[in-house]
């Protein structure tokens, strides 16, 4: 097995309780390339997954890959269609691998959301999407799942 040929990372199951901050508050329409830009320098990396992880947001947001290790992990809040292009499964286990615990955005693609179920990070909606317009980066949410 070559250096970027990895098994999945193990995770833990998701506690019913979920505290944590906001460690980036996106807009509307984000793509897979959004969250982990294709290229060759990327799709080198095959299954390396720490290593895809530090490009996760690399665009919008340098830092957010060792913040959100540094944090153990927290949220992300996004807007309308919370990835348009979702086809990817490494926009959705590469943020699991940096701890993000669930995504709150007012909608979500179908097939993303699927993604993000299946790796254990949970797709939640606004109960309201003025919701939206009052969280902020930084803010430290606390979250209460009912089974």
């Amino acid at each position: 097995m070559g250096p970027n040929i990895k098994p999945l990372p193990m995770f833990k199951q998701t506690p019913n309780k979920l505290t944590g901050e906001v460690l980036l508050k996106l807009g509307d329409n984000i793509s897979t390339d959004d969250i982990l830009p294709g290229g060759s320098e990327i799709m080198s990396l095959r299954s390396n997954i720490p290593e895809i992880s530090k490009y996760i947001f690399i665009h919008i947001d340098k830092t957010f890959a060792c913040r959100a290790l540094e944090k153990g992990g927290g949220f992300i809040v996004g807007g309308e269609t919370m990835v348009k292009a979702p086809h990817v499964e490494h926009a959705a286990l590469a943020p699991k691998y940096l701890g993000v615990k669930a995504i709150v955005a007012k909608s979500f693609a179908r097939i993303h959301m699927a993604n993000l179920v299946n790796f254990g990070i949970l797709p939640l909606t606004f109960a309201s999407k003025k919701d939206y317009l009052d969280t902020s980066q930084g803010d430290v949410l606390d979250l209460t799942l009912k089974s």
